[in-house]
C-alpha cells in the first residue's frame, strides 16, 4: 500500500487528503492491534470513518478477526 501510494504521486509529496495510513504489528496480539486501530489511528487531515482489516495468513479465520475487532 505504501509503495502504491508513493507511486501514484511519482514518489513526491503526497497531498494530505490522499495519504494512506498503514500500520503493521508483527509482535503484538490481535487485541493490541485492534486497540491501536480503534483508539490511536488518526489521519492528519481526514476524519477516519472506515477501517479495512487485511489479514494475510495461510488459513482463513475471518469470523475470529471480525469478532475480535468488534469486541476491542
Amino acid at each position: 500500500m505504501d509503495f502504491a501510494n508513493l507511486h501514484q504521486f511519482n514518489y513526491g509529496d503526497i497531498p494530505g487528503d490522499q495519504d494512506v495510513l498503514t500500520t503493521w504489528h508483527a509482535n503484538e496480539s490481535l487485541n493490541q492491534v485492534f486497540h491501536f486501530c480503534k483508539n490511536h489511528a488518526v489521519h492528519s487531515v481526514i476524519d477516519l470513518q472506515r477501517t479495512v482489516l487485511l489479514h494475510i495468513a495461510s488459513c482463513r479465520d475471518s469470523s475470529h478477526i471480525v469478532q475480535g475487532f468488534v469486541a476491542a
